[in-house]
Formats: structure tokens, C-alpha cells, sequence
């Protein structure tokens, strides 16, 4: 395998562990009843003809999940991170437009962002999240700012493998929606 290929499958499967808890912690919430969210697949198509051949994203990807839960509207993209800071850059602009969008259009959108080497995890609004840089004039947002921050849109610290929901962000829906309500 050339070193290139080995790079990209690497690549690939960034994020594959948080989103697959995050997938076991949504089908809680329906079995439960509290809600329905389901991960979005990225619209893909296959280069060659045979089907060992390599794939490209056929289209951009709105966010990662969407759905309901507790009659909220959500939804919200994951991102992992194994430094110490959230990296503004993680979340790319036509994604910030969505979630801006779904807010705006009555729902929750929000960025889940793991700090894996922290066991951590924090429900951030996109417009929090960029307006905390713009104050900080930063790129990123260090984790012991996301832990001491307070405020209507957060962060919301969500504890990864708490009980027996591995990210069990529905209290921060919640949050957000009653904010938002507030807000409006």
C-alpha cells in the first residue's frame, strides 16, 4: 500500500469512535422515546470501475446528525480533537451557516466537540463558540476556557460514558432551547 493511501484511510476514519457513541446515545433516545436523531451520510461516488477503487464526497455535507429530541428540533456536527483547544477551522463555513440557519429557523444547532485525550466533551453554539475566538482574537478556544465559561449558550459540558449514555447531550438541547426561547 503506498504511504498516501495509508494516510487517507487514517483520515477517513477520524471521529469514527465519537460518532458511533454518539449514534449508541441517540438510539437510547428513541428507545426511551425522547427523540430521534439519525446520523446524515455524505453523498458519495466511486472514481473506477471496480469496487476496490477509491471514493470522493460527491457533495459537501451539511452536519453529522439531525432530528428531534424532546420535541426540539437539533441539529449539530461532532468533532473530535486530541489537542488541548477547540480549532475554529474544524468547523467549515458552509457547516457554520446551516447550524446558523437551523437556529434561526426555530431549532438547536450546535457543534459536539470531544477532547479525547480529556475524556471531555462540550455542546458549543457556533455563534458562542465565534465570538469567544473574535474576544480571545484567537483560532481556537482552549479546554480550560470551555470548562470555567458560563452563559445562556454555554459551552455545555456533557461528561462522556456518564451512566449509561456515552454523550448524553440532551440536557444541553434543552438548554439551548430555552435560551433561544428566552432570547426571541
Amino acid at each position: 500500500m503506498r504511504k498516501g493511501m495509508k494516510q487517507n484511510t487514517i483520515h477517513a476514519n477520524r471521529g469514527q469512535a465519537l460518532e458511533t457513541a454518539i449514534e449508541h446515545t441517540c438510539a437510547i433516545y428513541r428507545s426511551r422515546g425522547l427523540g430521534l436523531i439519525q446520523k446524515i451520510a455524505t453523498p458519495m461516488r466511486q472514481t473506477g470501475k471496480t469496487s476496490g477503487e477509491s471514493r470522493v464526497w460527491r457533495e459537501r455535507s451539511t452536519v453529522d446528525f439531525i432530528g428531534v429530541y424532546k420535541g426540539i428540533p437539533v441539529a449539530f456536527d461532532a468533532k473530535e480533537t486530541g489537542i488541548d483547544r477547540y480549532v475554529l477551522a474544524a468547523l467549515k463555513a458552509h457547516q457554520a451557516d446551516f447550524l446558523a440557519d437551523f437556529t434561526r429557523a426555530g431549532g438547536v444547532g450546535f457543534v459536539l466537540a470531544s477532547f479525547r485525550h480529556h475524556s471531555a466533551a462540550f455542546a458549543l453554539a457556533p455563534s458562542w463558540a465565534l465570538a469567544c475566538a473574535d474576544g480571545l482574537d484567537a483560532a481556537s478556544i482552549p479546554i480550560g476556557l470551555l470548562r470555567s465559561a458560563t452563559g445562556p449558550l454555554g459551552p455545555f459540558s456533557i461528561a462522556p460514558g456518564s451512566g449509561c449514555v456515552p454523550f448524553d447531550f440532551g440536557p444541553a438541547v434543552e438548554s439551548f432551547a430555552e435560551a433561544l426561547h428566552a432570547a426571541r
